[in-house]
């Protein structure tokens, strides 16, 4: 996972301490068969909590196994 909330400075739900803007790339067995829209889902509801905690963006590439 990468923190790019530098690169979101004066957009929306930037914080001056960072860690609201993210870019992660995940490979996965879960994702086979499964459309990219879900793929996202699921990895925006594993990450819940963090979206909860203040996470205010998160660009996801999946690839499957």
């Amino acid at each position: 996972m990468v923190d790019e909330s530098h690169l979101h400075k004066g957009h929306a739900g930037h914080r001056p301490e960072g860690e609201t803007h993210f870019r992660v790339k995940i490979t996965s067995e879960a994702f086979s068969g499964k459309s990219r829209v879900d793929a996202h889902r699921m990895v925006n509801a594993a990450l819940a909590d963090e979206f909860a905690r203040g996470m205010h963006a998160l660009a996801i590439e999946v690839e499957r196994t």
